[in-house]
């Protein structure tokens, strides 16, 4: 039988005795109830009123919901995951933890599995509010789980984030800060510079690729793929989105193993130079 990873296990119990995390699962949902609600009282309002109910604005709720849950995972696992590191350096607890049987790959492995474990439990509650937006089907559950699968992995690249940031700083509060500021980059930079340098021709080409580091990109063309409708005019003209599913989820594992091996290498002890003992030196 696999034995469980102690980091992961040990923060898994000290959540399940805490009502944080139940408050935040709660008010995660309730949000992503609240705003399905809303949408699709929009909607049937506007039936009411047209006589016409139309299949595409029910998609569009289902867009909305989907982009919501990836946004609330994106604000939510960084900010657990820049503490998991830099709380124990607070703590004085770092060394003492390192001094144990567990190596700098299972404390880092171990933290990123068990902010997984909570984001995994939040996509998945979720699904009963994102399937009310396919009260007409078009969506297939295969489908539905592709998605979720896509905020897990979403999920995982913005943990790898806190934990590089948590292992390379001695506070959380600027783990917390330089964490978000890299997030937003990621999230958004390769759109901006694929605007900025669009109207240069073979130049915009040129670094149209880095639009793939986004998880943006791998969310909206997962949803692509699942409703036929794009959200983003820029992504559906650019070429490498329409074949660039399986690109973009190899570019982020790239950068997501990058980070943390990093993170890996910033709390692994410094091996220090073997110094020649009095004996040693007399032998010299």
């Amino acid at each position: 039988m696999m034995k469980m990873n102690p980091i992961c296990e040990r923060a898994a119990r000290a959540a399940a005795r805490t009502p944080r995390f139940s408050a935040a699962l709660f008010g995660g949902n309730a949000l992503l109830a609240a705003l399905a609600l809303f949408m699709l009282g929009l909607v049937f309002q506007r039936a009411g009123e047209t006589g016409e109910l139309r299949y595409a604005e029910m998609l569009r709720i289902f867009h909305t919901l989907v982009w919501a849950e990836l946004i609330l995972a994106a604000l939510l696992v960084p900010a657990r995951a820049a503490g998991a590191v830099s709380g124990e350096r607070e703590q004085r607890t770092l060394d003492l933890l390192l001094g144990t049987a567990l190596s700098p790959r299972r404390i880092i492995l171990g933290n990123l599995l068990q902010n997984l474990v909570s984001a995994g439990i939040f996509a998945l509650s979720g699904l009963p509010v994102l399937l009310t937006a396919l009260l007409f089907g078009g969506v297939s559950l295969a489908d539905v789980a592709l998605l979720c699968l896509g905020i897990l992995f979403s999920a995982a690249l913005s943990g790898s984030l806190g934990l590089f940031f948590s292992a390379t700083n001695r506070t959380t509060a600027v783990a917390i800060v330089e964490t978000y500021a890299a997030e937003a980059l990621l999230f958004l930079a390769p759109f901006g510079i694929l605007l900025l340098t669009k109207s240069f021709g073979s130049a915009g080409t040129a670094v149209s690729w880095l639009i793939l580091l986004s998880p943006v990109s791998l969310m909206e063309n997962l949803l692509f793929h699942a409703t036929g409708l794009h959200d983003f005019a820029a992504l559906a003209e650019n070429p490498l989105l329409q074949q660039g599913l399986i690109p973009a989820a190899l570019l982020e594992f790239l950068l997501m193993a990058v980070l943390l091996l990093a993170a890996v290498r910033a709390i692994s002890p410094r091996r220090r130079k073997r110094k020649f003992t009095t004996e040693q030196n007399l032998i010299k």
